[in-house]
């Protein structure tokens, strides 16, 4: 017990500083989950990850789910968690993005209105930071590229043991895509679909009926490619294929970025960390996975201008894993 609040103690006193401490930093406050997992297994060791729309999240043990009333669901909720007293909740949205395009502009806004607000990154997704003290919320919003924003908002946030717990969950949201979420709707897609192992790259990936493997040439081989798949009249292709060398998460993002790129970020699937972007040059979704040895192990989804194959793509993405 005393460990235990030990932590919870230096966790308040680092959320305690509040946003406008952290504001005084010129550099971007980053907030990830390898830095607290250790401290948030001690603090709940029946923590768990929930997946809520796109993102997963760090549940303490304490927090339930409340059912949403078909009212709360149209006004744009994803999730209500509280604790069985009642004295803590955990509330997840989405909102539109009105008036304002990027989060430096939502973040001035938001101070404007007398909130303190800050541009984070949380594990490599860029998010807004902001305190309510009329609500008595810690908040933090992501803007999704549909210019909609998904705010997971945190009360009380003026108890130091909830304004602990808060930070341990801010610092825990990923990115997710989870088979076991969308493997229902890949059924009724393609009911002769399956898990296919891909060469040796140690991974598995839903494969719809309709994808045939190609074959591949001397060169191919040679240029990377590993696997090609697509239907019997060309009309999409999946291709997985290595390249580059000394990459990583953070790097891939950046090298997209100097490309370009401004939607590429960092993702968790299957418990697998990748880098998603949309190469709209190549009319592809791209999921890359840094290898080892500096390489990058990259699935191709072509063409994701096409809606109904880009669906396609996004389940067979959600379903990549490790080999069994």
């Amino acid at each position: 017990m005393k460990k235990l609040l030990a932590i919870l103690l230096t966790l308040a006193v680092m959320c305690s500083f509040g946003v406008s401490a952290l504001a005084a930093d010129t550099e971007t406050t980053t907030f990830t989950w390898e830095a607290v997992q250790k401290d948030a297994a001690e603090v709940d060791k029946d923590g768990q990850f929930a997946q809520i729309g796109t993102f997963g999240i760090w549940i303490p043990s304490i927090y339930t789910a409340a059912d949403l009333t078909e009212e709360r669901i149209e006004q744009g909720y994803l999730a209500n968690l509280v604790t069985k007293d009642l004295s803590s909740a955990v509330m997840a949205f989405t909102d539109t993005a009105d008036g304002w395009s990027n989060l430096d502009d939502l973040a001035k806004q938001y101070n404007e209105a007398g909130m303190e607000a800050e541009v984070v990154n949380v594990n490599g997704l860029p998010a807004l930071l902001f305190t309510n003290a009329e609500s008595d919320t810690i908040n933090v919003s992501f803007l999704e590229s549909d210019d909609t924003t998904v705010t997971f908002s945190f009360y009380p946030y003026s108890d130091e043991n909830v304004a602990a717990l808060s930070y341990l969950m801010i610092s825990s949201i990923q990115r997710c895509l989870f088979w076991e979420t969308v493997k229902d709707a890949a059924a009724q897609v393609d009911k002769d679909g399956k898990l296919v192992k891909i060469a040796d790259t140690g991974l598995a990936m839903w494969v719809p009926s309709v994808m045939v493997e190609g074959e591949l040439t001397e060169e191919d081989v040679n240029n990377g490619s590993i696997c090609y798949l697509a239907p019997v009249d060309d009309s999409a292709s999946v291709n997985i294929f290595t390249w580059g060398e000394d990459m990583d998460l953070v790097g891939l993002v950046k090298y997209y970025a100097g490309n370009g790129v401004e939607d590429a970020e960092i993702v968790v699937i299957n418990g697998i960390k990748a880098v998603m972007a949309g190469d709209e040059e190549n009319d592809c979704i791209v999921i890359d996975y840094p290898m080892e040895d500096g390489s990058v192990l990259e699935f191709s989804f072509c063409p994701a201008s096409d809606e109904d194959f880009a669906q396609v793509a996004l389940l067979m993405a959600s379903s990549i894993q490790e080999a069994k």
